[in-house]
C-alpha cells in the first residue's frame, strides 16, 4: 500500500476517533485496538495516533490491514 493511501486511512481513523472520543464505550474500544497494534511501533506512546498509524502502515502492512479490519468490524470506522 502506498503512503498516500496509508495517510488517508490514518487521517480517517483519527477523525473517527476524535468524533467519538466523548462516547466512553467507543473510546475504550479505540484504546484497546490502538494498544494492541500501535504500541508495537510506538512503545512509549510518544506520538499521536495519526503518526503511529502511519508508522504501522509503513513498518508492518499486515498488522495495519488487521487493525483497519478490526476497527471496521467493531463499527468504529466506515470508509
Amino acid at each position: 500500500m502506498d503512503i498516500e493511501k496509508i495517510s488517508f486511512i490514518a487521517q480517517e481513523i483519527s477523525f473517527f476517533f476524535e468524533d467519538t472520543f466523548h462516547i466512553k464505550a467507543k473510546k475504550e474500544l479505540f484504546s484497546s485496538i490502538f494498544n494492541k497494534y500501535l504500541t508495537n511501533v510506538d512503545p512509549g506512546i510518544t506520538t499521536d495516533p495519526y503518526d503511529a498509524i502511519i508508522i504501522l502502515g509503513k513498518k508492518d502492512p499486515a498488522a495495519f490491514e488487521n487493525m483497519v479490519k478490526e476497527l471496521k468490524e467493531k463499527d468504529l470506522v466506515s470508509f
